[in-house]
């Protein structure tokens, strides 16, 4: 989960720090996301958005950012993504694993996934995110969480271009 708690501590304690040094702090204490990857976001919206909307506000008290500063925008400067993404990455680098993985247990789990929670998140990331054509096979995670990290840019681009149409 995201407490609210940790970033207060946070800020408190350290919040004279540097702006690296606080995400990292936040990262390591405050955004524990630990088992995100089975959550199914696409029937669990208002959990799912309550826990985004406590990830954003907290980085921006952390960063002292006004309340009302958009979140896509934030990310993109403070190289981070955004909940909704940060979450979507996980789940594509579980599938990955378990998709690529040459333990048989493993693999079992990846041939019941595909049919039950986990293949339902995939496929529902795949289309959400128009990541289809997408090879996981042969992506690592680094490869995948670049794919979010030019998704979150193009969307970025895009609204700022909306704004200053010059």
């Amino acid at each position: 989960m995201i407490t609210r708690y940790s970033t207060n501590m946070l800020c408190a304690k350290v919040g004279y720090a540097d702006r690296g040094v606080l995400l990292q702090l936040f990262k390591a204490h405050c955004m524990h996301v630990f088992g995100c990857e089975l959550w199914n976001v696409a029937k669990e919206k208002r959990a799912f958005r309550a826990l985004g909307v406590a990830y954003h506000s907290c980085i921006k008290k952390l960063l002292r950012v006004p309340r009302w500063a958009r979140n896509h925008e934030l990310c993109d400067d403070v190289n981070m993504l955004p909940f909704h993404m940060l979450v979507a990455c996980r789940q594509l680098c579980f599938w990955k694993g378990l998709c690529g993985s040459g333990n048989r247990l493993v693999s079992a789990s990846f041939v019941m996934g595909e049919h039950g929670l986990i293949g339902a998140n995939h496929r529902h990331l795949r289309g959400q995110y128009g990541l289809w054509q997408l090879d996981l096979a042969s992506a690592g995670k680094a490869d995948v969480h670049n794919v979010f990290r030019g998704l979150l840019s193009r969307i970025v681009a895009e609204r700022r271009r909306e704004a200053d149409p010059d």
